[in-house]
């Protein structure tokens, strides 16, 4: 009688672990890849810093990019570039002033002034569907 339940008890446990290991724990964050470009007054808006704060309640991934000397940018949640989650974002841009400090350089104050630095009062709010490439334009103005 011993002899079954031991050999129950191993299978269970096997089973188990077979379970966990066959995708029955958290699945991988899924993104979609996604570009856009932050123009300040116009103008291209180098090294401006665009994040998106999921406005869906439990979400805790922050989405970011940086933009390229032309405004352009690739979001990033996870791994360089590989894009955000879909759902609904409010869209926040700070553009610091930056300065030499030593060996490396020092982020300064927000040229925006803090104006689109709210998640409450956002730049923009977007949707991200599955299959989306592009961003709108974030069109921004320091008056």
């Amino acid at each position: 009688m011993r002899r079954r339940c031991r050999g129950f008890a191993r299978a269970a446990v096997v089973g188990c672990w077979i379970a966990l290991l066959s995708g029955c724990g958290p699945q991988p964050l899924k993104t979609v890849p996604l570009s856009g470009k932050v123009t300040v007054n116009g103008k291209p808006a180098a090294r401006a810093k665009v994040f998106f704060t999921p406005t869906a309640p439990g979400k805790t991934v922050l989405p970011s990019a940086e933009t390229a000397a032309d405004g352009t940018f690739r979001v990033s949640t996870l791994v360089p570039d590989d894009g955000l989650p879909p759902g609904e974002y409010a869209v926040t841009v700070i553009w610091p002033i930056y300065s030499p400090g030593g060996d490396q350089e020092v982020e300064g104050p927000d040229r925006l002034k803090g104006r689109y630095n709210d998640v409450r009062n956002p730049a923009a709010k977007v949707v991200v569907t599955e299959g989306q490439t592009e961003l709108p334009v974030l069109e921004l103005r320091t008056q």
